[in-house]
């Protein structure tokens, strides 16, 4: 009996603790969400604008660092996870396919150039 009733408090003890982890990390994660809903709703951005979102991302991910990696529960590790992955995906569809798009153009009026010259 006292097995149980020790197994029962260590058990109640965990819950505690990993919703009182839960609790600490819900402003943080709001935060970043509210960050990364920005960015999906930006439709263009500038070169500038991209290097102050990319500042406020590297903080967000330092705070997580400092503050929330060892001790956060799995629901908000996974939500954190999404988050991140969600804003990844902004810069590789504003920036980097922006950029890409621009190289191919160039590269295009490189094989004008090239096609010109064997014409002449």
């Amino acid at each position: 009996m006292k097995k149980f009733i020790f197994c029962l408090a260590a058990l109640i003890i965990s819950l505690g603790a990993s919703a009182q982890n839960e609790s600490k990390a819900k402003p943080f994660l709001d935060k970043m969400e509210k960050f990364v809903v920005s960015v999906e709703k930006t439709d263009t951005i500038s070169e500038e604008k991209w290097k102050e979102l990319n500042a406020d991302y590297k903080l967000l991910r330092t705070e997580y660092r400092e503050k929330y990696k060892e001790n956060i529960s799995n629901e908000d590790l996974q939500r954190y996870t999404s988050l991140k992955t969600r804003y990844v995906k902004q810069v590789a569809q504003k920036k980097v396919g922006r950029d890409i798009k621009k190289q191919a153009q160039k590269l295009g009026h490189s094989i004008q150039g090239i096609a010109d010259g064997i014409m002449k």
